[in-house]
């Protein structure tokens, strides 16, 4: 660009600039103040038929539920008066686009087209933009689209998109050679769109993100192709950090389907009917750190020796699969035996082994937990010398389970010294006393959830009620979820009013039960 030339341009802009000032916000549309950070103008009202001037502070603009129907080559030029950098229209009975309607949106920098059912995706694969490095978010989203041109973004190749988001159409069969001209791509979001088959050949190798949840994939697609030269396969998508696989049909998980992903870091997989967990199927992925595997199999029948066996693997979720470890189907002694540093484990809604031998060769290896979920395990006692081993843990939830009491607070939470956050709610806990818990570990909580327990008001909670009056440890819900249930004169009393009472132990003086029931009426 010539000297002259940059002039002409400053010129432009700075003449732009003045008419802006002078322009008021359209009757239907609100704007943002001029003190606002916003900087944004809705526009709405099928009687608008036109893009109207907008003032300058405007850099957003959202057209919804207008009536723009035909956009011609200067449908858009009142845009050109202020520093468009969004623009998001929905809902506007939009059918035809000049194909250079856009080429002076100088500064879009994110495109919105969604609801937009009257336009034809033949027409938007027209569109030439402003080849600029600032366009880098496309989102066309519920336009009931039932396939996409393989040249749909071909004019989009001097531009830098960077987020491409295409959900809620009718796109039953997708080729990613579609997408071959955004070679700056890093996230490609398909979700919603009933997706049974998916062809990744094509596909940006820049794409780190990919999701595709809630269509109906019944396999992982195949991320391999074959080398030109014969010898092997080689990545499609060797840069791909995210997977997001949630809500589909998937009912297997091979042991090469995810092999050609060599730094993948996350991976979720929740919601779908996988019956069993194969052996050995993160052993390609050495930058695995998170798998989320919940809400799967409806429910969960096996899970192979070496199912979890990964290195990396720091995070894993399986929450609501009801997989009974109670049944077999698993080996407790190698579930987890090459998890070695796995630091969060959630095993939420599912069924824990009824024995004590079997739970401790199950979390035996797994002495790096910082954060155990164990919530609505059916766990009928706590089990000895497990816990202890964790001694970095932080977070403890053992919620909704079946266990009453336990003796020997020492082998049950011994060593736990790390340990910040404990739930244990709704369970069927009586009595707290010294010999519950070590005093040390106790003591550096700094939640501890005892809510909707059955506690006894007895002369067998003294120690525990002169406890809560000076710990500064917080007890979640605490008073209103923590109530009586023995002796029978005081149910549903809350367990404050019995331990700020001056009971005198032993005997008990029924003098104090009225006075206490009287004080909560």
């Amino acid at each position: 660009m010539n000297l002259l030339t940059r002039c002409v341009f400053v010129f432009v802009l700075l003449t732009l600039s003045m008419l802006a000032k002078t322009i008021d916000c359209h009757k239907q549309c609100k704007c943002s103040s001029m003190q606002s950070n916003k900087h944004e103008a809705i526009c709405r009202g099928r009687d608008l038929h036109y893009i109207p001037l907008f003032p300058e502070n405007i850099y957003n603009v959202r057209m919804i539920g207008t009536n723009l129907t035909f956009i011609d080559e200067n449908g858009f030029d009142n845009l050109t008066h202020i520093i468009l950098k969004r623009f998001d229209l929905f809902d506007n009975l939009i059918s035809y686009i000049h194909p250079n309607a856009f080429t002076n949106l100088t500064f879009l920098a994110t495109l919105n087209i969604s609801n937009e059912n009257r336009l034809n995706v033949d027409v938007l694969k027209k569109l030439v933009f402003f080849p600029s490095k600032k366009l880098e978010h496309l989102i066309f989203e519920h336009s009931n689209w039932s396939y996409l041109p393989l040249d749909m973004f071909s004019k989009f190749s001097r531009n830098k998109v960077t987020n491409l988001r295409i959900m809620g159409n009718a796109l039953s069969s997708i080729k990613c050679q579609t997408f071959s001209d955004l070679n700056s791509l890093f996230f490609l979001i398909l979700s919603e769109n009933f997706i049974q088959d998916i062809d990744m050949t094509g596909i940006p190798s820049t794409v780190i993100r990919l999701v595709l949840n809630d269509n109906m994939l019944s396999t992982i697609p195949n991320m391999c192709v074959n080398r030109h030269d014969g010898k092997g396969i080689k990545s499609l998508l060797r840069n791909l950090s995210v997977l997001d696989l949630n809500g589909n049909t998937i009912s297997r998980i091979q042991e090469k389907s995810l092999s050609c992903l060599p730094k993948l870091k996350k991976l979720l997989i929740n919601g779908n009917p996988i019956s069993r967990i194969h052996s050995n199927i993160f052993m390609n992925n050495p930058m695995l750190c998170l798998v989320q595997l919940s809400k799967i199999g409806y429910s969960l029948k096996k899970i192979d020796d070496f199912a979890f066996n990964s290195s990396s693997l720091s995070s894993l979720m399986m929450q609501e699969t009801n997989f009974h470890c109670d049944q077999g189907n698993y080996n407790p002694k190698t579930i987890f035996s090459f998890s070695q540093n796995l630091t969060s484990l959630y095993l939420d809604h599912s069924y824990l082994p009824r024995t004590e031998i079997k739970l401790q060769q199950m979390f035996l290896p797994l002495k790096k937990l910082k954060v155990l979920s164990l919530s609505s395990t059916s766990l009928t006692f706590l089990p000895k010398n497990i816990f202890p081993n964790f001694q970095s843990l932080e977070v403890l939830s053992l919620t909704a389970n079946r266990f009453a009491g336990w003796n020997d607070g020492h082998s049950v939470f011994g060593n736990m010294t790390f340990l910040r956050k404990l739930y244990l709610s709704n369970n069927l806990i009586k009595i707290i006393n010294a010999t519950s818990f070590p005093l040390d570990v106790l003591n550096s909580l700094e939640e501890l959830d005892l809510t909707v327990n059955p506690f006894a008001c007895t002369c067998d909670q003294l120690w525990f009620t002169k406890w809560i009056k000076t710990t500064k440890v917080k007890l979640i819900r605490y008073p209103e979820y923590n109530r009586c249930r023995q002796s029978p004169e005081l149910d549903n009393v809350e367990l404050k009013k019995y331990a700020e009472s001056e009971m005198q132990c032993p005997p008990w003086n029924p003098l104090y039960s009225m006075a206490i029931v009287l004080s909560c009426s």
